[in-house]
């Protein structure tokens, strides 16, 4: 960065200790130390950094719209937590399954054509389908436990052992199918 570029930073932000131009900052947020900006209080290092798990019912569970604040909703939430976890352990498995090679290949295949037929077979089309489904559920689940909710992490985990339990038995071999969050 030049330095009259760096001199037009620092001039524009006077107020500003960090240098750091407020248009290049989230609406509303400045810097922890920037007490002349900040219109309601400052904010520490340590503050920005607390992160605690609670067990309270009002928390926003990834979305705006799915908020709870009562314990009706907190339940019907990690209940329905708990079953998405289920499934997605049932979606791992199913894909371990898919991969399988079919016992009934009869006709013997020349290698170039072996991987033309399996790169552009509806089983590979449907395999990378469920590959994006595991990893929104995946990256989902992740979300919700960042909420740092007690409850909603315990609905996940349930979720995802009483999954392991009843499909995990299926698959003889433990493979990472890009299992992106556990």
């Amino acid at each position: 960065m030049n330095h009259n570029m760096m001199m037009n930073m620092t001039s524009h932000n006077m107020t500003n200790t960090t240098n750091i131009p407020t248009h290049s900052m989230p609406h509303g947020m400045t810097h922890p130390m920037d007490h002349n900006n900040d219109t309601t209080h400052p904010i520490s290092h340590s503050e920005l950094m607390q992160m605690f798990f609670t067990l309270g019912n009002k928390v926003t569970v990834v979305f705006k719209e799915w908020e709870t604040s009562s314990d009706g909703e907190i339940i019907v939430s990690c209940l329905a937590l708990l079953v998405i976890a289920f499934l997605y352990e049932g979606l791992k498995v199913s894909r371990e399954m898919l991969m399988r090679p079919k016992r009934s290949s009869a006709v013997v295949m020349a290698p170039s054509d072996k991987m033309s037929s399996s790169f552009l077979s509806c089983r590979h089309f449907l395999q990378t389908l469920l590959h994006m489904i595991q990893v929104s559920l995946g990256y989902f689940l992740m979300l919700v436990v960042m909420t740092f909710n007690v409850w909603l992490c315990i609905s996940i985990v349930v979720g995802a052992g009483l999954g392991y339990f009843a499909f995990g038995w299926l698959t003889p071999s433990i493979n990472n199918l890009g299992e992106h969050c556990n």
